[in-house]
């Protein structure tokens, strides 16, 4: 659990470097999705961003979870100015114990938040136990950087406060191989894990939303590669 300055911090870096790529987000991953409504939950909402963007894209209540207190307070100002904001349900909870009945929700997003989880076994199966038959969970994360990833990085991340974010998360980070095995140890059927990219349509669909861009996302610095699970529930564990 974050302290609530570390949850602070991380919005206003989240602000400053990160904020653009929400719309994008949401865009890929309604277009996985496949339909225009159901039950939500946004696996680790942060300041809660990625449920704003799927808010406007999914008709149908949106959970978004956190285990921390003030990432919730967080989540709650942003989200507190949209439309449709009665459809969001701030759950506090953590996903190796979540606090709803077995197929319950129709999809499952979680973003950066993989390297977080304690038990990645445990907390695949919870989320697999909760969505209903059909529904779909996709989780995505970066793979660990090449080893001269610091230096370049550096250079446009100067604050270091901002810094250790990216680098604690480099350090937690785990490769498509090691998430393979670890969805073998669930024992769930059938997933997928493939590199991540977001396509044209996205950008397309997002072109106006995008703002100011920061210098990594021209690909001026390498940046580790990102990965994304997806499953789909066949039926119950």
């Amino acid at each position: 659990m974050l302290s609530p300055e570390a949850c602070y911090t991380y919005k206003r870096f989240v602000d400053k470097y990160q904020k653009y790529i929400y719309p994008l987000l949401a865009a890929n991953l309604h277009r996985r999705y496949g339909k225009s409504s159901g039950r939500v939950i946004d696996m680790g909402t942060g300041p809660g961003y990625l449920t704003g963007e799927l808010l406007s894209r999914i008709e149908g209540p949106i959970h978004a979870l956190d285990i921390n207190p003030a990432m919730h307070e967080i989540a709650y100002e942003y989200i507190s100015t949209l439309d449709h904001r009665k459809r969001v349900i701030f759950d506090q909870a953590d996903i190796h114990d979540l606090p709803y009945g077995s197929d319950f929700v129709d999809l499952i997003v979680s973003y950066s938040c993989y390297h977080h989880w304690e038990n990645p076994v445990r907390a695949i199966r919870e989320c697999y136990r909760v969505l209903k038959p059909g529904g779909k969970l996709f989780v995505i994360d970066t793979e660990p950087p090449a080893d001269d990833w610091e230096m370049p990085l550096r250079s446009v991340i100067r604050e270091p406060e901002y810094f250790a974010i990216i680098a604690k998360a480099f350090s937690e980070s785990r490769t498509m191989q090691e998430v393979e095995r670890v969805c073998r140890e669930t024992g769930i059927p059938e997933f997928t894990i493939s590199e991540f990219q977001f396509e044209a349509e996205d950008i397309v669909e997002c072109i106006d939303d995008l703002g100011e861009m920061p210098e990594w996302s021209s690909g001026s610095i390498s940046s580790p590669k990102t990965w994304i699970l997806e499953i789909v529930k066949q039926g119950g564990l």
